[in-house]
């Protein structure tokens, strides 16, 4: 049985380091979605932070879970990297998410 992944999706030729996009997509919403957990609800900064930290582990884990436990992949520290850049640009748009729905929605 044969598998279909995103990376197979687009030649390496026509987009080189798209996975990197997808690693930063997808922790940039996933922080966007904790931030916008706790902006809706009464949860401290201290568990906000606890949250972001966890955040951290899992992509610092998913990577050497890749690197020293699944053969036909590898851990990449530049996916760890676009991780966390993801994580810090969702956290540095947030406080302009109001403002961005104002202006979109009215």
């Amino acid at each position: 049985m044969s598998e279909l992944r995103i990376g197979t999706l687009i030649p390496a030729w026509l987009a080189p380091h798209f996975d990197k996009v997808i690693h930063f997509s997808m922790f940039f919403i996933l922080v966007f979605i904790i931030k916008t957990l706790h902006w809706q609800s009464t949860i401290g900064t201290r568990l906000l932070a606890v949250y972001l930290i966890m955040t951290v582990i899992y992509a610092a884990s998913t990577e050497l879970i890749q690197h020293f436990f699944i053969v036909t992949r590898s851990g990449d520290v530049y996916d760890f990297v676009a991780d966390i850049i993801g994580m810090g640009m969702s956290i540095a748009a947030f406080p302009y998410w109001p403002r961005f729905l104002k202006i979109v929605f009215g």
